[in-house]
């Protein structure tokens, strides 16, 4: 019985379903018995170690391979769960699910009150990424359904690694307050537009009696300075005769 250690300096998702080997040799007529092991490639995990039984028979130099299968996953990162609410209350609404950095490619599914209600089909789309340079899945699935007051739930589950990260939000229609906060703001800009109307109109009518007041007063003014000079002339005319007559 002895210890096989294997090291790999560096392991990334391109040797996803690789297989290593270790070359066992001996003498004689020997046999070797491995067992299979999963090598997993994480962010820590570099070393794998297998135990080997073996015998030796005889001056004779045998080969033996000893297997290590690779199983290459990453975790996922917690999925980020988004809501757009629909316009309407009959209407469907939008729910986004965004996870990423993991490998290998994720099953991605959606439960509304922990399945208790199904999903219609069709209502889900998904869309999956496997990034060039770091060989990691992004995934984003969408859920486009008519639900108010009940739990809405995205999973994302790692097959390699086991992992099942979960997402819920609670869904309920907001829509009508909306709509009521719009109507009396409506109103009251109505309102507002019809008061500052009001008096604009007001002060153009005070203004155009301001004008006819001012024209009133300008023509009374001149009637009284022609009134004047007429009386004054003719003061002066009666004088003048009179002084005439004085002096004949």
């Amino acid at each position: 019985m002895g210890n096989f250690t294997l090291r790999l300096p560096a392991v990334d998702a391109r040797e996803d379903n690789a297989t290593y080997s270790v070359i066992v040799t001996s003498r004689g007529n020997n046999s070797v018995e491995a067992c299979t092991v999963c090598l997993r490639v994480t962010a820590t995990l570099i070393e794998i170690v297998q135990s080997v039984p073996r015998s030796n028979r005889g001056n004779q130099q045998t080969f033996s391979d000893v297997l290590f299968p690779a199983c290459a996953s990453a975790p996922f990162s917690p999925p980020e769960l988004k809501w757009e609410e629909a316009a309407a209350e009959d209407a469907p609404s939008v729910f986004q699910c965004h996870s990423g950095g993991g490998f290998p490619e994720p099953a991605v599914s959606w439960l509304i009150d922990e399945g208790v209600r199904e999903i219609p089909e069709g209502s889900v789309e998904t869309l999956v990424e496997l990034r060039p340079d770091s060989l990691l899945y992004y995934v984003t699935s969408y859920l486009t359904i008519n639900v108010t007051g009940a739990n809405v739930s995205c999973v994302v589950h790692n097959t390699a690694t086991n992992q099942t990260l979960t997402s819920t939000t609670y869904a309920v229609w907001h829509g009508p307050v909306v709509t009521r906060a719009t109507d009396a703001l409506w109103v009251f800009s109505t309102a507002l537009c019809a008061v500052v109307g009001a008096l604009v109109v007001v002060g153009l009518a005070y203004q155009i009696h301001l004008d006819r007041v001012s024209k009133k007063k300008k023509k009374q003014h001149l009637r009284n300075r022609r009134h004047r000079r007429r009386h004054d002339t003719e003061e002066t005319e009666v004088v003048t005769l009179r002084s005439w007559e004085s002096s004949v």
